[in-house]
Parts: structure tokens; C-alpha cells; sequence
């Protein structure tokens, strides 16, 4: 199987933690594909980016991340992506915290930071936003 066992990703980088392990092999028995590089696994969903990760500031989070629109983009895909990008945040839970990166000029992101109080309610969010978003690119 490719040897890739653990993860659709980069291979030998599946989470150690058995929280992050679960969350893995839930999305696998989803057949939602995933990145996973140590601790932060990484899901494109619905033209939104999922992501469960322990940050160094603020301890363990869920973040989502949108493209925003920057002018050339089908009117009808943005909104869609937005409204992903929406629904996303909602199904997480929590108070979010927002941020706006333009690390390419004309391509802003909006990004949605949720703390979580641990594992399990971190793996719990993101797969409640992918039930929530569904389908899309995975």
C-alpha cells in the first residue's frame, strides 16, 4: 500500500499521540484525505483548509483558513468558499479569534484560530467541520 499505512500525506509523519492517531484513522474511515506532519494533521475541505495543531502560543487549536477574495475569482466559488469557510467555524465551536495574511499580494486569507481545552474535543471540531462542510476536495 505505497507505505503509506497511517496517513494520506507525507509518509512516516502520522501523528504519535494517541489522540491524533484516532483523528487520522476517523478521517481515513471517512475517505477524507489528510496531511499529517507530526501532531498537526491537515484537511482541504469545501475549498477551506482544516487544520489541528498544538501552537506554541496558545496551546492546542483548530484553525481554518479561506482564500478571500482578490478580484479575478468566479463570484459564485468565492461565496461558496465563504460560506465553507463560515460553516466551518460555527460547527468547531468555541470563540475564534481572526487573523488576515497576505503573504502574496492580491491573495488575502482569512483565518479562523479556535482554542480547545484538549485532544479529544480538538479531533471532536474538525470532525464535526468536515460532516458539516462535506464533500469538496477531498
Amino acid at each position: 500500500m505505497h507505505g503509506w499505512d497511517e496517513e494520506f500525506g507525507i509518509p512516516g509523519h502520522a501523528g504519535k499521540s494517541s489522540a491524533a492517531r484516532l483523528l487520522q484513522k476517523r478521517l481515513r474511515e471517512l475517505g477524507v484525505s489528510f496531511e499529517a506532519e507530526g501532531e498537526v494533521t491537515r484537511v482541504h475541505v469545501g475549498g477551506i483548509i482544516v487544520e489541528a495543531k498544538d501552537d506554541p502560543d496558545l496551546g492546542l487549536i483548530v484553525q481554518v483558513e479561506a482564500p478571500l477574495p482578490g478580484g479575478g475569482e468566479d463570484p459564485e466559488e468565492a461565496a461558496a468558499t465563504l460560506a465553507s469557510f463560515a460553516r466551518a467555524v460555527l460547527a468547531a465551536g468555541g470563540r475564534p479569534r481572526y487573523e488576515v495574511e497576505e503573504v502574496v499580494e492580491g491573495y488575502p486569507t482569512i483565518i479562523a484560530v479556535i482554542p480547545v481545552e484538549d485532544q479529544l474535543e480538538q479531533a471532536e471540531a474538525v470532525l464535526r467541520i468536515v460532516e458539516e462542510v462535506g464533500g469538496g476536495d477531498h
